[in-house]
């Protein structure tokens, strides 16, 4: 039988664990966000400020 190491997982698991419990009491987060997943929210929330409707729906026509 193969035996499968998931320990990468298990750790992840436990600081993701650790970094909602020290967000959600309001405690200073010691463990951070590795930088991709921090580079993903800061796009999110630039499209969340962004005026994706900038042709007022009225000069909206549609095309074949």
């Amino acid at each position: 039988m193969f035996e499968w190491d998931d320990s990468a997982g298990l750790t992840a698991f436990q600081e993701a664990k650790q970094r909602f419990w020290e967000i959600y009491h309001g405690f200073p987060c010691e463990n951070k966000l590795p930088r991709l997943f921090s580079e993903i929210k800061s796009l999110i929330d630039n499209a969340k400020e962004m005026d994706w409707f900038s042709i007022p729906l009225e000069e909206i026509q549609a095309t074949r």
